[in-house]
């Protein structure tokens, strides 16, 4: 995480809190359209790659980064990489990481430190059709919270803090709450792709 100087953070906050008040007001009134958004990754891979590793670009194109992924040691990968189930436990530590110290700034409760820790266990007996009575996908997530209130903070502040953002977290709400999930498969002509080629 980037440390910056104590007049630049300040300066950041209000940014944000303002930032936040706008569209706020321009979501309830003016423009409830302009809240739907779309996030996005995609894979990058070609033919004669190896299933061990693959890249992923996270975000848009323009704007998003490629990070490498591999795959788990428990279903015959190295594991020499992050792999998807880690990925998927970054993506809510950092949406309840980021919860949290925007409620922060924009309540005015300050924190000394903030570490948000999860782990999720799968029986990957389920993937690799060991047992078919075993459900594919992860059972269970742990999220583990260590806030240090700042000064003057109560802990019963910052136990609501983190209470408001487990309820205004999109990640942990969509893990808890379920989303609909539509696949679609686009297969071309062998002849097709080995034109474009």
């Amino acid at each position: 995480m980037q440390t910056i100087d104590t007049s630049t953070l300040a300066a950041h906050c209000s940014a944000l809190r303002k930032d936040q008040g706008a569209l706020r007001k321009r979501y309830r009134a003016d423009a409830p359209e302009e809240a739907l958004v779309t996030d996005t990754a995609t894979s990058v891979a070609k033919a004669g790659d190896s299933p061990m590793w693959g890249s992923v670009q996270i975000g848009a194109p323009g704007f998003g980064i490629t990070t490498r992924v591999g795959v788990h040691r428990a279903v015959g990968g190295r594991h020499d990489l992050p792999v998807p189930g880690d990925i998927l436990c970054a993506a809510l530590v950092a949406c309840i990481d980021t919860t949290i110290r925007i409620l922060s700034n924009n309540l005015g409760i300050p924190l000394e430190s903030l570490v948000v820790d999860v782990q999720a266990d799968c029986d990957v007996r389920g993937t690799l059709l060991v047992d078919p009575s075993v459900r594919v996908g992860f059972a269970t997530m742990r999220v583990s919270v260590k806030a240090v209130p700042g000064p003057g903070v109560s802990p019963k502040q910052v136990e609501e803090l983190v209470q408001t953002a487990e309820r205004c977290c999109v990640v942990l709400q969509t893990l808890k709450n379920g989303v609909d999930v539509t696949f679609h498969l686009d297969a071309e002509e062998d002849g097709e792709a080995a034109q474009r080629v």
